[in-house]
């Protein structure tokens, strides 16, 4: 009798403790992933190709994730230190002038850019010159080749930020979020299907000049 009361109870603790050991596994990646994503968009300022390498920063370091529970990655023009993006770029939708919205798919795009351009200068490297399969190359706010006008960094691109330290009236450069809304699948369903983790974080350019 005792042990037809105690099992149950102690069974759901024990899935409790995993279920809970689980989603802060995917709280800290998302964290983690937030922060390496603002250095990288600071560190790499008006570049054309920040946004790029800040999806693949933000990636990497989402390792312990799979790519399909991040729902979308936000690139976005803050106010301040600790600014949230507005309600529609948080909803997932690129604002003009504000902010760059990232799903799987353009992940997986940025990963196969990068490899093209890491294979295209070690050809080049080794003698082997050959041109660029613009096929691969989607981000950079292009307005020519196969993929003008569809970049997914077009609607904030990257060289319209201000990286100047007198920039935006003397109050120094932009400042760059990066915000993330990624899916946590419950094991064992006790406490539904899935949960939604959001976090951001928010660090000024580094100023490039005066």
């Amino acid at each position: 009798m005792e042990a037809a009361i105690i099992t149950p109870i102690f069974m759901m603790l024990v899935f409790g403790i995993i279920e809970g050991g689980l989603f802060m596994n995917t709280y800290l990646g998302v964290s983690s992933s937030v922060r390496a994503g603002a250095r990288s968009a600071s560190a790499y300022g008006a570049d054309g190709n920040a946004d790029l390498f800040t999806v693949l920063n933000v990636s990497k370091e989402s390792s312990a994730l799979d790519d399909q529970d991040i729902k979308y990655i936000v690139i976005y023009k803050a106010t301040a230190f600790g600014a949230k993006p507005n309600t529609t770029c948080a909803g997932g939708t690129s604002q003009s002038g504000v902010c760059n919205v990232y799903r799987a798919a353009d992940i997986a795009k940025a990963i196969d850019q990068v490899a093209e351009m890491s294979d295209y200068e070690a050809d080049l490297a080794n003698g082997q010159p050959r041109p660029l399969d613009q096929s691969k190359i989607w981000f950079g706010c292009l307005t020519s080749g196969p993929h003008s006008g569809q970049s997914p960094d077009r609607f904030w691109c990257p060289t319209s930020r201000v990286d100047t330290r007198n920039g935006n009236n003397r109050a120094g450069p932009d400042y760059v979020g990066v915000y993330i809304q990624a899916t946590h699948r419950w094991v064992t369903k006790m406490f539904g299907n899935t949960a939604t983790i959001r976090d951001q974080s928010v660090i000024q350019i580094e100023p490039r000049a005066v």
